[in-house]
């Protein structure tokens, strides 16, 4: 067996000649890898480099470029991934699912995990436009996003194929586990940037917390990315400036389908300039269900699922808080940021707190 790199220095192209074999994808050894770190530490849950290739016989080669995911170097982010299966999963999605769905995703070359190693070998998109977390998508991006998502989970909508999918989790919210404890410093942190109908919300939803999931229990249950945002998207497939192509499934779940728009709009759209836009890329995406079979699910149900959504997401950004603390620095302290504010005025812009009576229960 093929021992795997443990971090991108250890990249080799001896290595990737090796996997290339195995794959049967590429037929000539790879001469030299020009190997470079890309991607950054904020929210990710691996090592990434691009791997630029020459080849000995380059008539049978390969692509010009991949881009290789490692483990984490960083020891706990390393413990995480392994305590969430990301590579296990990611691995799975592109071996038993990725062929079969009506989504763009990268090429798959290699994957493989052994031994508290593992590493995944995948098309290199990196001349397609990427707007990250920080920088946010456009209204145009963020509508063609939620149209693409939607063709996946309507594949999957509530039918017997999801026990085909037992490997996938159903989400277990675990992160609204550190809510009760951080949320007064974030309140203290983030309450004049978000505003008093966001704080009156934010003190509302611990309460909430076991309601909202046995709201998300009842509702129909789909195969969803489960970290749908601006870091995983890429845009301008084909030449089209609204084809989209989906990277990083290491935390696919099974859930609500409107968990994955609300995560979209809410941690990921700049403010739209028009009120009115705010439940287009929503509206879009229930139309596309629709188009695809799903006509029993109404738009009042729908647009409900994507406030409960919108309030689910919310733990997020105060998850993220309990683990940084309130000033990260750097890149981290700017993902913090962006994702804090957003997800808090997107809940409101929808009324999202019209789920909750007074004492915060649905």
């Amino acid at each position: 067996m093929t021992t795997i790199p443990d971090r991108i220095d250890d990249i080799s192209a001896e290595w990737l000649t090796a996997i290339f074999s195995d794959s049967g994808k590429v037929h000539s050894a790879v001469k030299s890898a020009e190997v470079g770190p890309i991607g950054s530490e904020a929210g990710t849950l691996s090592s990434m480099a691009r791997c630029r290739l020459s080849y000995k016989e380059p008539g049978r080669g390969g692509p010009e470029n991949v881009v290789v995911k490692l483990m984490p170097e960083d020891p706990a982010v390393r413990h995480r991934a392994e305590e969430l299966q990301g590579f296990e999963h990611e691995i799975r999605f592109y071996t038993e699912i990725a062929s079969k769905i009506p989504l763009r995703v990268p090429v798959f070359y290699y994957g493989s995990c052994s031994n508290h190693r593992a590493a995944l070998v995948l098309e290199d998109l990196g001349g397609l436009e990427f707007r990250d977390q920080i920088g946010g998508l456009s209204h145009r991006q963020t509508v063609a996003a939620a149209r693409h998502i939607a063709g996946l989970h309507a594949q999957f909508w509530n039918t017997s194929q999801k026990e085909a999918l037992g490997w996938i989790p159903v989400d277990d919210f675990a992160i609204t586990q550190s809510y009760a404890d951080a949320w007064p410093n974030f309140e203290k942190t983030y309450g004049g940037r978000i505003g008093t109908e966001a704080v009156s919300l934010g003190c509302r939803l611990g309460a909430a917390t076991g309601h909202l999931l046995e709201a998300v229990a009842r509702r129909p249950h789909t195969f969803c990315h489960g970290d749908y945002r601006a870091d995983n998207l890429f845009f301008g497939d084909g030449g089209d400036p609204d084809g989209v192509v989906v990277i990083d499934w290491q935390l696919p779940t099974r859930s609500i389908g409107a968990l994955d728009v609300a995560r979209l709009m809410g941690a990921s759209e700049l403010q739209p300039e028009h009120s009115i836009q705010r439940t287009e890329p929503f509206v879009v995406w229930h139309d596309r269900l629709l188009v695809a079979g799903i006509t029993d699910y109404g738009r009042e149900e729908a647009l409900n699922d994507l406030k409960l959504g919108a309030l689910l997401n919310l733990f997020r950004p105060i998850h993220v808080f309990a683990k940084w603390g309130p000033d990260p620095g750097g890149r981290k302290g700017l993902f913090l940021d962006a994702i804090a504010t957003r997800h808090f005025a997107f809940a409101v812009d929808i009324g999202a707190s019209s789920l909750l009576d007074q004492s915060g229960r649905l």
